[in-house]
């Protein structure tokens, strides 16, 4: 059996202050990719030799807003878009699958990834050493 992925991700965000700096804007962007081989050989676990492999790629958006409108409390709300690779271990059961008529076969990939878009609001306050936070998400 020989299995391999590569990953790879690029990231930009930048920080805008506005408002003379009361508010902070956060806008992000990130792209990821993934490559997967799966090769299995005639053997033990495989009464088949067969590969399959996969490519998938994302651009993730993401936008935070933070605002303070007194000097110890700060409003802030967050989204963004992200996904995750299937595990590499989702793509060993396609090869060697009884068909039909009883023959092993390769069957088709049908792993995806899986996405997920994220919001988050909340508040904050400091002052004088104490600390407090309240926020909901989804």
């Amino acid at each position: 059996e020989t299995d391999w992925r590569n990953l790879g991700s690029a990231f930009v965000q930048d920080q805008i202050s506005l408002f003379g700096g009361k508010v902070h804007v956060t806008p992000g962007l990130k792209y990821l990719y993934s490559n997967t081989y799966d090769l299995d050989h005639t053997g033990y676990f495989y009464p088949i030799t067969g590969s399959i492999s996969d490519s998938e790629h994302f651009t993730s958006p993401t936008l935070g807003i933070n605002w303070r409108p007194i000097h110890h409390v700060s409003l802030y709300a967050a989204w963004g878009e992200s996904m995750k690779f299937p595990n590499i271990g989702a793509y060993y059961g396609n090869i060697g699958q009884t068909g039909q008529n009883g023959i092993p076969v390769i069957v088709p990939l049908r792993v995806k990834p899986e996405y997920v878009t994220d919001f988050e609001v909340g508040a904050r306050y400091e002052a004088h050493g104490f600390e407090g936070s309240l926020n909901g998400y989804r």
